[in-house]
């Protein structure tokens, strides 16, 4: 379908500049610029995408739900409220540190 079509392009236009940032990339990650938020929030869109054919939807469906997590976390009652995170620093620390999307599937090698 043409929206696989848009969202592998996506995907490449991110890693793309991911590579092209070089070092300054990874350095800003605490205050990332307009593109980096574009490009993250492309990435975070394209990436459940693209785990549903592999992994089903249960996989996408955990990821969107923490991001809506993230986002809306002062409306939940009690020890599960939090005082929400904004866009640029939940871009900042998802796709811009080995923490986020480039960290956790570096860390469990094929057999």
């Amino acid at each position: 379908m043409w929206w696989d079509w848009v969202a592998a392009l996506a995907g490449v236009a991110v890693i793309a500049y991911v590579l092209n940032g070089g070092d300054d990339f990874w350095d800003r990650n605490t205050l990332p610029d307009d593109w980096d938020i574009v490009f993250g929030i492309a990435f975070r869109h394209a990436d459940p995408r693209g785990h549903a054919p592999c992994l089903g939807l249960g996989d996408a469906g955990v990821v969107i739900a923490f991001i809506l997590y993230a986002f809306f976390g002062e409306y939940l009652p009690g020890s599960w409220a939090h005082r929400s995170y904004e866009t640029g620093r939940l871009v900042g620390h998802l796709y811009m540190t080995l923490e986020g999307i480039f960290g956790w599937r570096w860390t469990f090698p094929r057999r």
